[in-house]
């Protein structure tokens, strides 16, 4: 991961990639989009976590039960081609009372943020994914922006580091991270370490 720019015509004359995320524009992220395996979902179930206790709001025990449900439902019910903008559709099946609490504080308040037309919607709710890193052997992500944005910093992080540990598979695989203590400031990402997915 890179802190700047300084680093693209690097990787680009060896013939790399280079991927750059910034504030505001739709990255092309979409989680929902990873094969539906137990890892991925546990991974899932961590992100959405994350991402509903953004602001220190804890989720009670039946709030992680419905958001694992949803989450469960999206992957294993939805084919591919449905589990387009995840988020979205996670909307769509997670139920809440009518409640003064569920409209102030409730699971669909927080995802809503993350999803089409919210505040931080072009983080992770794309149609598709378009981080195809699986048969690229050199590339580069520019975290310039969003390092600097303390709202998504940690689950975009979480993510991004989650796909770059998913090389690791026995191939030969060398990461360099400038300003690593950046990413690792942020609350959450080696609590919900991918390698713990």
């Amino acid at each position: 991961m890179i802190k700047t720019v300084r680093r693209k015509w690097s990787i680009r004359l060896q013939g790399g990639s280079y991927f750059r995320f910034r504030s505001g524009e739709k990255t092309g992220l979409n989680p929902f989009a990873l094969a539906p395996t137990k890892r991925n979902r546990n991974f899932l179930k961590k992100l959405m976590r994350m991402i509903c206790t953004r602001d220190g709001k804890p989720l009670d025990p039946r709030d992680e039960e419905r958001l694992s449900e949803a989450v469960d439902t999206i992957m294993l019910d939805y084919p591919p081609e449905l589990r387009r903008n995840g988020i979205t559709r996670m909307l769509e099946v997670l139920h809440e009372a009518p409640t003064k609490d569920a409209r102030m504080n409730g699971l669909r308040i927080r995802l809503q943020q993350w999803a089409q037309g919210g505040e931080f919607g072009w983080v992770f709710d794309n149609d598709v994914d378009t981080f195809d890193i699986d048969n690229i052997d050199n590339f580069g992500i520019d975290g310039t922006e969003f390092l600097d944005d303390k709202d998504v910093r940690s689950p975009l992080t979480f993510y991004l580091l989650y796909r770059v540990t998913s090389l690791l598979d026995g191939r030969r695989l060398v990461i360099f991270m400038d300003e690593f203590w950046e990413m690792a400031s942020g609350p959450g990402v080696f609590k919900n370490s991918p390698s713990t997915c």
